[in-house]
């Protein structure tokens, strides 16, 4: 199954989608892990850079090109679809998340 949002942040990477609510429990990412959330703000920054030094994206379920998690993950390089209809679904499973198309592939 293929879920469109919209571009944000070029790269593709594959892991398991952990849906995170607020900032204070970034500390629950796992290594590879795709953080899912409703949007972040720069109280966020935390979760960015532990993307960027253990692998993995980001999904979100609001914004577009330009709203925060799209312009921090272009800055730190990390893959991001953002406007993914329902993310909070996608807890739990394995995707590959495409920033450069704003693919999601949900994997069975």
């Amino acid at each position: 199954m293929v879920i469109q949002g919209k571009r944000a942040s070029v790269g593709t990477c594959t892991g398991t989608v952990q849906w995170i609510t607020s900032a204070k429990h970034v500390q629950m990412l796992k290594p590879g892990n795709i953080l899912a959330t409703k949007m972040t703000t720069p109280d966020w920054i935390e979760a960015f850079v532990y993307i960027k030094q253990n692998g993995g994206g980001m999904i979100t379920s609001l914004g577009g090109l330009t709203c925060h998690a799209a312009v921090v993950c272009r800055e730190y390089k990390i893959p991001c679809v953002v406007s993914v209809p329902d993310a909070q679904s996608l807890d739990g499973k394995v995707v590959t998340i495409d920033g450069a198309t704003g693919e999601v592939h949900v994997h069975d």
